[in-house]
């Protein structure tokens, strides 16, 4: 296996990481917005998919919908999880071609 490609480019763009309260609204609010891709609610933090540009846009309209946000972050992946993933997925395909 050769994998040719920037730090940045491997770990790729995670989710963005918010909390937020009352988190059930701050899903719907999150939802309505044309730039989220994608919204998950997990254990009380958000998981938003979302490009970086549209980050400060989506914590002030939290704000101003009266939200109490406590957390924005990107949720980056480590390069051992990026590896082990490629490689998983390698031996996952050599072993359907044995």
């Amino acid at each position: 296996m050769l994998t040719e490609s920037t730090v940045a480019d491997l770990r790729g763009g995670g989710d963005l990481v918010v909390a937020a309260t009352p988190s059930d609204l701050a899903r719907e609010a999150l939802a309505a917005m044309p730039a989220v891709q994608q919204v998950r609610l997990d254990a009380g933090i958000l998981r938003v998919r979302v490009e970086d540009k549209h980050t400060a846009d989506i914590t002030r309209s939290l704000v101003a919908a009266g939200l109490a946000v406590t957390e924005v972050r990107r949720d980056t992946r480590q390069l051992e999880d990026v590896f082990f993933e490629m490689t998983q997925a390698d031996t996952s395909q050599e072993l359907d071609h044995v």
